[in-house]
């Protein structure tokens, strides 16, 4: 299969994919997080009845095969017993069936063993706050905890570590309730009644904000706060900033009463410069200024840590246009709201890192709309160097003609190797002839919980999710549409040589009648001179419409830096409903010239493709595909082909009707020591796994297949 020929524009997207990839490898040089420095045992077979693999439970040792990637055949571990009984550790880590250390919990990862109580991070702000019964081992869940620091497990904005904002009715940073401005030591401004030559007290205000920050300076006073009013002025601060309060009685709310700042310049209206924080910017509406090569509302240049909260930010037409721009600081963005305007660079928040860190800025729950003209730049919605969490945001970006339009993307700065997470997110595309991602993840990391949609027009690439240095993805909702008669082409999940997807639902398609549509669920793509790895679980795919070529899931590799070797595909793919009806290629395409790939429990709905599965050969009965004589096959079981029956597909509703054959129908997928090494594990999956709603799972015996555990 020639992959060049696809109406699917990889050249385009890869060029720049393999620039990015190439500089965050060479930046991390050996350096990696000690979670991939373990050494798991090798995977085991399950027992499939299949005779060419032994595989009866309890010994593998004399099938003469080596069955996993290691060196060895010597798969199960069975030991003796002081007991008396057969031991049989299937991962390695002493325990199991029968076993003196104690039974498994989940006999598939060595990290894992016993049943315990622990708290997670259910909003993914970095501090656990939701108690579960888990499968848990010597070390816990990234961001888990065994004590609960987390006053509002579900809101993103709530956590001990967030600034305490005053007069807004919550409790931001789980300390002792809401603060008061009363308490605060300020200095006080009215645009109307103020004067600047009075002391800045609440019954004799300044007028002007910056004389206010000047008469905070000289005192020491810990804010300004500033009255409703439009303020038609530049600010530079190194003191924090609150908007919306009602002068006379200082009685605050932010909507009613708005404090609006206007710039009188071309320079970024607010800038937070000054050498020490904390700092906050809240409550205010701010106009980026006129200025046609660059427009910035808000930007942060060197104080540290600082906050923008709840503020209304509209951006300008420009060449660059920026609603907040932060460079080489921490800081916290929460909940404020962006309007873009039409330019060439187009960014509602760009977070640049100095040399060397910081790593811990947050962007969280912040609302960013915007509709704009054709341009040659890109435009983004949030865009981060330094972003450690990107949670809870929504993005709405509208275009035409652009190639580079993503909802959210996280870079890693030189050298930062840390651990991320892009969480929660709703993000929504709409365009015509645009070239777009929803999230690019160029990070070591995570990407959960997110919604992605979009509805293009006329000639689109659209991407749900990119990982450019691997993708582990779970329990993510992606919806790619075109209107009927347009030539566009889609792909749910891309990974570069590495790509862990768990528990997804990915929906592509339309209502066309034309040809020259592309149509992938999964894509993970290997390129060097190494092996590309997949684990993909728990899915849902289902590609819609007639197309040019479609898939559920496409593996391809091409010739890495010596041409006498080839990536090698290695690729797990269990417990996943793939719906993929299409003329010219398989639900599962393969295309490397070593392939070890084990497929088990899935179900096929495929319609018109030629084959199940395509490795160069075609593989068109379910029978044939279960017996694992074709190329490339390391494992094949327990395959379906039945209708998986969901509850309204028509209107999307992929919820798993009481009757469905999917119900208790998965099988425990086979881990793999490789994969594990490489981090393409999902902790949280592994010890509390949950469905695409969030649902805990099993619910009955075992787990139903898909992203959906059916709730009685």
């Amino acid at each position: 299969m020639n992959h060049s020929s696809r109406c699917f524009p990889f050249a385009r997207m890869l060029s720049r994919v393999v620039c990015l990839a190439i500089l965050m490898l060479a930046a991390c040089g050996e350096s990696t997080p000690d979670e991939f420095d373990h050494k798991a045992p090798e995977p085991f077979w399950p027992d499939d009845d299949d005779a060419s693999h032994d595989d009866d439970g309890s010994n593998e040792d004399d099938d003469g095969n080596d069955d996993d990637t290691g060196s060895s055949d010597d798969d199960t571990i069975l030991l003796p017993s002081a007991r008396g009984f057969l031991c049989v550790d299937r991962d390695g880590d002493g325990y199991g069936d029968g076993c003196n250390a104690g039974p498994d919990c989940n006999d598939g990862d060595p990290w894992l063993w016993y049943r315990g109580s622990a708290y997670r991070d259910a909003d993914y702000d970095g501090y656990p706050g939701t108690r579960v019964e888990a499968c848990l081992g010597a070390e816990l869940p990234e961001g888990w905890g065994y004590l609960s620091t987390d006053c509002d497990d579900a809101d993103a904005r709530i956590h001990p570590d967030m600034f305490e904002f005053p007069d807004d009715g919550v409790d931001n940073d789980c300390a002792q309730g809401d603060a008061s401005t009363a308490d605060l030591n300020a200095i006080y401004v009215d645009g109307a009644a103020g004067d600047d030559s009075a002391p800045g007290t609440a019954d004799s205000p300044k007028k002007t904000i910056a004389a206010g920050i000047a008469a905070a300076e000289a005192s020491g006073a810990d804010a300004v706060i500033v009255a409703q009013g439009e303020y038609l002025e530049n600010v530079v601060t190194d003191v924090s900033l609150s908007g919306g309060y009602r002068a006379g009685d200082w009685a605050r709310d932010i909507e009613a009463f708005v404090s609006y700042i206007v710039p009188a310049t071309t320079s970024a209206t607010v800038e937070v410069s000054g050498a020490e924080g904390p700092i906050t910017v809240h409550g205010f509406r701010i106009d980026g200024p006129d200025n046609p090569d660059e427009s910035r509302a808000i930007l942060v240049s060197s104080a540290f840590p600082v906050w923008i909260g709840r503020n209304s930010i509209f951006a300008k037409p420009s060449d660059i246009s920026q609603g907040i721009y932060v460079a080489g600081t921490e800081v916290t963005i929460v909940e404020n709201s962006v309007e873009l305007a039409d330019g060439e660079e187009i960014s509602a928040i760009r977070v640049v890192c100095a040399t060397g860190g910081p790593p811990e800025s947050v962007v969280v729950a912040n609302d960013i709309n915007g509709s704009v003209g054709v341009g040659a730049g890109a435009i983004a919605g949030v865009d981060a160097e330094c972003a450690r969490r990107v949670i809870a945001n929504h993005v709405s970006l509208g275009t035409a003609d652009r190639d580079d339009v993503l909802g959210i993307r996280s870079v890693a700065p030189s050298g930062d190797v840390g651990f991320r997470w892009i969480a929660s997110n709703e993000v929504e595309l709409a365009g015509l002839n645009v070239e777009a991602s929803g999230i690019v993840q160029a990070t070591l990391g995570r990407t959960v919980g997110n919604k992605i949609y979009a509805e293009v027009d006329g000639e689109s690439f659209v991407y749900g999710i990119v990982g450019t240095i691997g993708a582990i993805a779970s329990r993510n909702r992606i919806e790619l549409f075109a209107d009927p008669g347009e030539r566009s082409s889609f792909l749910g999940i891309f990974g570069w040589n590495l790509l862990a997807a768990v528990n997804n639902q990915i929906i592509l398609g339309g209502d066309w009648t034309s040809d020259g549509i592309s149509l992938m669920g999964f894509d993970l793509y290997g390129w060097g001179d190494g092996e590309a790895f997949g684990v993909i679980l728990n899915n849902t795919v289902v590609t819609t419409g007639p197309s040019d070529s479609g898939s559920a899931i496409d593996v391809w590799t091409e010739f890495g830096v010596f041409p006498t070797f080839r990536t090698r595909a290695v690729l797990s793919v269990a417990n996943n409903i793939l719906l993929s009806p299409h003329d010219r290629l398989g639900v599962i395409e393969i295309d490397a010239v070593d392939i070890s790939a084990w497929v088990q429990a899935d179900n096929f709905v495929r319609g018109t493709a030629p084959c199940l599965i395509n490795t160069g050969e075609c593989v068109s009965q379910l029978d044939r595909l279960n017996e694992c004589e074709w190329e490339g096959c390391r494992g094949a079981w327990g395959n379906l082909s039945v209708d998986p029956m969901w509850a309204d597909a028509g209107n999307r509703d992929y919820h798993l009707l009481p009757s469905s054959p999917m119900i208790d129908a998965a099988l425990p997928a086979t881990p793999f020591s490789t994969l594990i090494e490489f981090g393409l594990r999902d902790p949280e999956w592994n010890a509390y796994p949950m469905d695409i709603d969030g649902e805990p799972r099993p619910i009955g015996e075992e787990m139903d297949i898909g992203a959906d555990e059916y709730l009685p």
